[in-house]
């Protein structure tokens, strides 16, 4: 099983899909709405346990949903660092990364899809 961090997708409630699962990493709308204003930085908005172990597979997941989640942002969505051994989402040492800043700054016109926090199902 690999759990990676997803950079700037906003998201408040756990989703469950058929290779795995998206933890948010607060719940707070206030929160992540000034999490998502940030223009320069993508911040640490999430978690994502693939249920899969084949290599191959989780790589081409991660490649696609990056391009499908940043299509429903209208702004870039990064997946990054996998959780080391010793770490768990509630447990991050210090050097894990809460944010990736970016070369550019960015300009979205606005999301596609409705948050989950004014629609239960609309991010799954």
């Amino acid at each position: 099983m690999l759990t990676v961090g997803i950079y700037g997708f906003n998201i408040t409630k756990v989703t469950h899909f058929s290779f795995g699962t998206m933890f948010p990493t607060c719940k707070s709308i206030s929160e992540i709405i000034k999490k998502m204003k940030s223009r320069d930085e993508l911040h640490l908005t999430a978690f994502l346990e693939l249920d899969i172990n084949d290599a191959n597979e989780c790589r081409d997941i991660l490649f696609h949903l990056t391009a499908i989640l940043s299509f429903i942002e209208q702004r870039p969505v990064s997946f990054g660092y996998s959780l080391r051994k010793h770490e768990s989402m509630g447990n991050l040492d210090d050097d894990y990364p809460k944010l990736i800043n970016i070369a550019y700054s960015i300009k979205s016109t606005g999301i596609i899809i409705k948050e989950d926090y004014y629609s239960k199902n609309s991010r799954r």
